[in-house]
């Protein structure tokens, strides 16, 4: 899945598929025991999966409760310094 988030927090996919150029390993007998892919399809691939993992990583926290002002500044002040209250 390739595509960005939308302000409203939706993902967007683009309109196009990856087309991956692979090169099989294979052994003796004929059996496929590894695929070897360009450099940058391997890239692209890495960025696409960090998408993904980021789209859901921003929806999954979108579900939980978050603090107002005041209770950040007093969860803040709560909070220990390297042993020095702030």
């Amino acid at each position: 899945m390739v595509g960005h988030i939308l302000r409203n927090g939706q993902f967007k996919e683009k309109d196009f598929m990856l087309e991956i150029v692979k090169k099989y390993v294979i052994d003796e007998n004929n059996n496929k025991l590894a695929v070897e892919i360009d450099i940058a399809t391997f890239n692209k691939i890495e960025e696409i999966l960090e998408d993904y993992a980021l789209y859901h990583l921003v929806i999954e926290d979108t579900h939980t409760d978050s603090l107002n002002l005041r209770q950040a500044k007093e969860y803040y002040q709560s909070l220990s310094h390297d042993g020095f209250q702030v």
